[in-house]
């Protein structure tokens, strides 16, 4: 069960954006010491983490080669049911990448 629910939230529209984000930032990836880029399971417990049928706040632990964190996913779904990521993406701290 907790691989379906990882698995299920990787797949997601507002995740897949996210790190699309990421991955186009070149110094974000520099600060992680990207690539590689290792994306982590999400803590399910976590109370950061909160989806809806409206908003979706996901706390994702990232790492590179030089350092660790979590990428901040704060989307909402607009008026055509597709989810859109919020302003820019945070990393530690609310630091923006």
């Amino acid at each position: 069960m907790y691989n379906l629910m990882q698995k299920s939230f990787a797949r997601t529209q507002y995740y897949q954006q996210a790190l699309e984000e990421l991955n186009s930032n070149p110094d974000a990836l520099e600060a992680l010491g990207a690539p590689p880029l290792n994306v982590h399971n999400i803590r399910l417990t976590d109370g950061s983490n909160r989806v809806d049928t409206e908003r979706a706040r996901i706390k994702l632990p990232v790492s590179g080669t030089k350092s660790a964190g979590y990428l901040y996913i704060n989307s909402k779904m607009d008026h055509s049911r597709l989810w859109c990521v919020l302003g820019e993406v945070s990393g530690e701290m609310g630091k923006k990448w």
